[in-house]
């Protein structure tokens, strides 16, 4: 953890029998997001969470901060946790505190495949475009590239001050 005001997001999914491919079949049952600064330091917690559904679920810093835990709306379940922050040094707990506050998310959408493929699909396109003058600059630098390599030979051997 390299900033304490940062928050640790959990995705809860549960594990249907007799599946070996988890993204298949497997259900997502919620979120946890736990700001790192509220966690207790080399201490064992064993609590009760509330899960955050996952409609109501934020990708950022910044949407995690707003919507907190305590509001109660939106709880898809709860998840009993067992774990512990473990901190070496209390002095590197206290320098982490001196970085700037961590960056509040991207906010860009989920990504979409088949806008992706269009996207791909109209860059190839416009390159297709482009091949002829390369192929043609490319053909009349092999014409020339004896006369190049001897310049800059004699650049190297022979510099100019």
């Amino acid at each position: 953890v390299r900033q304490p005001t940062s928050i640790l997001s959990l995705k809860v999914m549960d594990q249907d029998l007799g599946t070996s491919n988890f993204r298949d079949f497997d259900d997502l049952l919620g979120f946890l997001d736990f700001r790192l600064e509220s966690l207790p330091r080399n201490v064992w917690v064993d609590e009760w969470f509330d899960l955050r559904h996952p409609d109501e679920h934020a990708d950022t810093i910044a949407g995690c901060i707003s919507t907190s835990q305590d509001t109660g709306g939106g709880q898809a379940g709860h998840i009993r946790l067992r774990f512990r922050l473990h901190v070496e040094d209390p002095l590197d707990d206290m320098f982490a505190r001196c970085l700037p506050d961590p960056h509040l998310g991207h906010g860009y959408p989920a990504l979409d495949l088949n806008v992706l493929l269009s996207d791909l699909s109209i860059i190839s396109s416009s390159a297709s475009v482009l091949i002829a003058p390369v192929n043609k600059l490319r053909e009349m630098g092999y014409d020339h590239i004896t006369i190049v390599w001897i310049a800059l030979l004699l650049l190297i051997w022979y510099p100019i001050h």
